[in-house]
């Protein structure tokens, strides 16, 4: 419970696997079903209604071959107005409302840019500031899917014009073509929450819902630093190309440690 709690309310079965890599203690490894303890933050947090019906599988659309070949993209709104932190000056006014969300299709790779408005000022930045991410790690972007929304605007369309870059979106109402980047949104709003939830219950008079944009981060920097249950492959090195084991020392708790124990 100890090793769950500081690395952000991972799954158990995720920190199994990280101690069979070596990325925290081995004897983690040993740990049976029947001594695995149970997280009430978790429970809560991740509780939702139980789906009358089943989805029927869908055929993936864009089959990937290389990191940046193909990245989903989708923006969610907040009606809880996220703090904007500073270090200096006066106080502003302004507020995070929103967030964007670009998942790479082959190596899962998130990267999430919080923004004051849905305008298409705000989401050129957002898409700027993901393209210099993956230009940083050697990745050229050479696809985008999105729904029609503000993804179907003139600066949006004339900026992947210009960087010839190729562009798919949903069909109407068909939400679930975007599968990657909805079910990235809603796995980080789930993990957001219960760190909220648990921050707030260790540290009351400090923590606020309004802190939900940097849960949002640590939540995703924990994802793309921690490997997949399914492949065992940790997003951030494989997006880089490099067998380096990131070091997880550098991801903190969205709270101080000794607030915990």
């Amino acid at each position: 419970m100890k090793w769950h709690i500081k690395w952000n309310h991972l799954p158990f079965s995720k920190l199994k696997l990280m101690a069979c890599k070596g990325m925290i203690p081995e004897r983690l490894c040993k740990v049976s079903k029947n001594h695995i303890p149970i997280c009430a933050s978790c429970i809560y947090g991740k509780a939702t209604r139980k789906p009358w019906r089943n989805k029927t599988n869908h055929k993936h659309i864009h089959p990937e071959k290389s990191p940046g070949e193909y990245i989903s993209v989708d923006t969610f709104e907040s009606a809880t107005k996220g703090l904007i932190g500073q270090i200096k000056g006066n106080l502003m006014h302004a507020r995070y409302t929103a967030a964007t969300v670009f998942v790479d299709h082959y190596y899962n790779l998130s990267y999430v840019l919080m923004q004051r408005d849905q305008t298409s000022e705000e989401l050129m930045k957002s898409k700027m500031s993901f393209e210099n991410y993956a230009k940083a790690h050697g990745v050229q972007v050479r696809n985008y899917h999105a729904d029609n929304s503000r993804f179907a605007d003139n600066a949006f369309i004339n900026d992947m014009k210009h960087k010839n870059q190729g562009m798919t979106y949903c069909g109407v109402k068909a939400h679930h073509q975007n599968g990657k980047a909805e079910k990235r949104i809603r796995d980080l709003q789930d993990h957001a929450r219960i760190l909220i939830m648990q921050a707030y219950h260790k540290w009351p008079e400090a923590i606020s819902p309004h802190l939900w944009p940097y849960a949002v981060r640590v939540a995703n920097e924990t994802r793309n630093y921690t490997p997949c249950t399914t492949s065992g492959m940790i997003p951030i090195a494989a997006f880089s190309g490099t067998d380096e084991i990131p070091k997880i020392s550098h991801l903190h708790t969205l709270v101080a440690q000794h607030t915990y124990w």
